[in-house]
């Protein structure tokens, strides 16, 4: 397994515990490719299907920005050595628009905007950060905090879109587990690429996985819509 699967596979189990947590003598039995984890309950093998539902074209908004925030803090680590490790989380304007600046312009706000702070205790006026937290630790580390606050509710297509693409790989999950198999959508992630629940009820649907899920990860709440 290279380092972007490994990765990938962490993040997966973060978001399973905190599903799990929801029951009682529920665990992982194992990580597994064709469906992602084997579940057990005492006797019971399930099989669980994990999926992440973000809206794509902030999730594009989302990835260029942390790029800035990396590239920012390379060169700060480079340019200024005196500079103790540090992790330090940037709040962004909730109506910042990144299209009105160029990428090395950007890049240079973020910079002087973040050494201001850890060196003065001072927090430029600029357009993309409006507060920072930081603290000393063993490492650099600069994220950008793009707001939960900024989600939408999810629509029933983008479930019911979300369940058929995982539908057509079905069968062979069946070939592989002896037992249930669950779907678990995962929505409420930081940012405003990912949703919160929806108020109404979901339309009637059918599906052939046993049960279906939806974990509002932020707010740690799960709800069954089969």
């Amino acid at each position: 397994m290279n380092k972007n699967s490994t990765s990938k596979k962490k993040i997966e189990t973060i978001y399973v515990e905190k599903f799990l947590s929801h029951f009682e003598n529920l665990e992982i039995e194992k990580s597994f490719e064709k469906p992602d984890f084997i579940l057990k309950q005492q006797n019971e093998i399930i099989g669980l299907e994990h999926q992440i539902i973000v809206n794509s074209k902030a999730r594009e908004r989302e990835g260029y920005l942390k790029n800035i925030f990396v590239l920012a803090q390379e060169e700060l680590q480079n340019e200024n050595p005196e500079l103790l490790p540090f992790f330090a989380t940037c709040y962004i304007h909730e109506n910042f628009d990144h299209s009105l600046y160029r990428k090395n312009e950007l890049k240079e706000i973020v910079k002087n905007v973040i050494r201001e702070c850890i060196v003065n205790a001072n927090t430029l006026e600029n357009p993309i950060i409006y507060d920072i937290d930081w603290n000393p630790d063993d490492f650099f580390f600069i994220y950008p905090q793009l707001g939960a606050w900024w989600q939408k509710r999810i629509s029933d297509e983008e479930i019911l879109s979300s369940i058929r693409n995982k539908e057509e790989k079905l069968p062979s999950y069946r070939e592989n587990v002896n037992g249930q198999i669950w779907l678990l959508l995962v929505i409420n992630e930081t940012g405003e690429s990912s949703y919160i629940m929806r108020k109404e009820p979901i339309s009637s649907f059918e599906s052939k996985f046993d049960k279906i899920y939806v974990l509002e990860y932020i707010y740690n709440k799960i709800h069954q819509i089969k």
